[in-house]
């Protein structure tokens, strides 16, 4: 059984990678809480609960190749996965209000699951080690880099924890994180959607109309600034021609009722 104080400071943190065959995995947060929790495939963007900013709603699902059961109450959250998993996944805790606002919330998980029975009759030595900083999640305005532990086999790192798990000679370590890249983005420019064009004939071959949309100068927060804080020189056009294929405009002879016919060009 394991426990770990986090600081959410991120949108989404990775927390313990739980390799295969592992079987009656209990994760659950210790006391209720604004975050969520969130399961991958490890070392992978493919999520069985909880990703890709969706947060689903309790219920079984299938985690890994097996049925698990995700329950919620109270703002208190525990996942179950009785059978053995076909790979590893990782626990994720995931923050919205850090998505959303940049808030940071402290919480506390606790989880536990059993490995079947490994043999170590060769004697390999197995130990955890902290792995090198991961690449930071933001390239300005403040991301997080993370050390994560990971297993090795006689010094010489191996991509499975399980042995580790069971063998190692010492206490798995803590994941370390560090907030990096603390520099301001850069504004940059938004464009809307073109609007419709004003008119659906033309009266003149010279004379061509313009569809408009809006374009706008944006800092790190998605807020709307001057304009010579972006690159002027990037700067996206608001105006275009409008289809060349615009019949040309034709009045009728009744001057009583004027009405605009459409003529193909």
């Amino acid at each position: 059984v394991f426990e770990e104080n986090v600081n959410v400071t991120d949108g989404y943190v990775e927390i313990v990678t739980i390799p295969s065959k592992a079987r009656h995995i209990i994760i659950r947060e210790i006391s209720n809480s604004k975050i969520f929790l969130g399961l991958s495939m490890a070392n992978s963007s493919n999520f069985y609960l909880n990703g890709d900013g969706l947060i689903s709603m309790p219920g079984e699902f299938r985690i890994a190749g097996t049925e698990s059961l995700y329950d919620r109450v109270d703002e208190q959250e525990i996942i179950k996965i009785p059978q053995p998993i076909e790979n590893a996944i990782t626990v994720h805790i995931i923050n919205c209000q850090a998505i959303i606002r940049g808030d940071g919330l402290n919480t506390s998980i606790r989880y536990e699951f059993a490995l079947p029975a490994l043999n170590n009759s060769q004697g390999v030595r197995y130990s955890w080690k902290l792995g090198d900083w991961t690449d930071c999640t933001s390239s300005c305005g403040g991301g997080v880099q993370y050390r994560i532990a990971q297993c090795y086999a006689d010094g010489e790192w191996i991509p499975s924890s399980e042995y580790c798990w069971t063998f190692a000679e010492n206490k798995r370590p803590t994941r370390r994180i560090r907030v990096c890249n603390r520099h301001q983005c850069p504004a940059h420019w938004w464009t809307g959607p073109w609007q419709y064009c004003p008119v659906t004939c033309k009266w003149s071959e010279d004379l061509s109309p313009v569809r408009h949309r809006t374009v706008v100068c944006l800092d790190q927060n998605e807020v709307v600034v001057e304009d010579d804080r972006c690159n002027i020189a990037l700067k996206p056009p608001s105006t275009e021609p409008c289809s060349h294929n615009l019949p040309k405009c034709k009045v009728s002879n009744n001057m009583e009722n004027v009405v605009l016919q459409m003529q193909n060009i």
